[in-house]
């Protein structure tokens, strides 16, 4: 009953050293009993010196985890960058609107300035002509006092005199408006100062909005840059957090090939019934001949089950991983029979064991105490009777099927 194709790539590593490939032939019974022949007397040496079992498999799958969510990241913080630099673009595309909109509002300013001055030089332009004709009309106005005696229009002349004071004050009221019009000009002109200056205000707090702005969007995306990492650490602890039962993924380095449970049981004695009948597994002591046997392993404790169940279902294993025991077991009252020796194998898809001595089987099953449970089924000399004693030597491994 072959279990294990011998043309599939198989390698087993002890610590860095390559110490066995795909079996010289056979089924994967035949394999593993050239690897535990040919590895300086396993099953006897404790588990220490095959935990170096490794096989090349999860190390490839875990880099391209990572470099997928380093890709991932990557294109997230390119996307980031580029919304930024466009909010930085309509930002700076809107203050070159609001400079133009000034501008224009500046000119229309100054051409309604520049009216104002031209109607206020005509009338100082006015002004000033009118103060000649003054001046010319006192000069004649001189001549007519000095002839008013000889003249009968004295009086008119004296009524010309007042219109030419007359033309006097009205000339200094022209004065008079070009300082004012002078006055409003500067008035004007600091004004304009002040607009501009309110405007330049105005600007450096868009710039500062414009910043903000600029810094909050960096913040965000130092935050998303921050969850991505968060959420990186998070999958890498949901691969360390991984039970034995499920594969052992080490955060540094990926270990493809799982050992979980090794033990050997040195002297313990077993009590059988008669045939088929179930072996006694009442904890008693040695003397009383029907001590049952327990197993440590990186399971937890297992018990040999030794009873003819052996369709009890087996412990719930990944497809891929494959748990096998070396055993041997023989009859102590009576050594006619021989030493049953040989390896069991454990699949999620059924157990199989067979004898190298005399062929018998032997079942692996789930026992009743959390663990592996091991049933010998029709050892050779049945009839032994109730009450002989039995010895077995186990040791359980597991490894993972490449």
């Amino acid at each position: 009953m072959p279990i294990f194709d011998p043309n599939a790539k198989f390698k087993v590593y002890k610590g860095d050293k390559l110490i066995y490939t795909n079996a010289p032939s056979g089924s994967f019974g035949d394999a593993l009993a050239w690897f535990m022949k040919n590895d300086d007397g396993m099953p006897e040496s404790e588990m220490d010196k095959v935990k170096g079992l490794k096989l090349e498999a999860v190390v490839a799958s875990k880099t391209a985890m990572e470099a997928m969510i380093n890709s991932e990241l990557t294109m997230y913080v390119v996307a980031t960058s580029k919304t930024v630099m466009n909010a930085v673009a309509a930002s700076k595309t809107a203050m070159d609107a609001v400079a133009a909109s000034k501008t224009a509002m500046f000119a229309v300013l100054a051409s309604r300035t520049a009216m104002y001055v031209v109607t206020d030089s005509k009338i100082a332009m006015d002004a000033v002509a009118a103060s000649k004709v003054a001046m010319y009309v006192v000069t004649n106005s001189k001549t007519a006092m000095d002839a008013v005696a000889a003249s009968d229009t004295a009086m008119d002349a004296v009524a010309a005199s007042k219109t030419a004071v007359d033309a006097v004050l009205a000339s200094k009221t022209a004065m008079d408006a070009v300082l004012a019009s002078k006055t409003a000009m500067d008035a004007m002109l600091a004004s304009k100062t002040a607009m501009d200056a309110v405007a330049a205000s105005k600007t450096a707090m868009d710039a500062v909005a414009a910043s903000k702005t600029a810094m909050d969007a960096v913040a965000a995306s130092k935050t998303a840059m921050e969850t991505v990492a968060a959420s990186k650490t998070a999958m890498d602890a949901v691969l360390n957090s991984k039970t034995a039962m499920d594969a052992v993924i080490d955060s540094d380095v990926a270990i493809a090939s799982m050992v979980c449970g090794s033990a050997e049981v040195n002297a313990a004695f077993l009590r059988w019934s008669y045939g088929h009948h179930s072996f006694s597994r009442v904890y008693q002591t040695v003397s009383k001949s029907n001590l049952f046997t327990i197993i440590y392993s990186n399971f937890g404790d297992a018990v040999f089950s030794f009873n003819n169940d052996y369709n009890k279902k087996i412990n719930k294993k990944p497809s891929n991983v494959i748990c096998f025991a070396a055993l041997s077991a023989y009859c102590i009252k009576d050594d006619k029979y021989p030493t049953l020796e040989g390896y069991a194998s454990m699949t999620s898809n059924g157990v199989y064991m067979r004898g190298y001595s005399n062929k018998e089987t032997v079942r692996l099953s789930k026992s009743d105490v959390n663990g592996i449970g091991i049933n010998i089924w029709d050892i050779k000399g049945e009839r032994q009777g109730r009450g002989n004693m039995g010895y077995v030597s186990v040791t359980v491994y597991q490894v993972k099927n490449p």
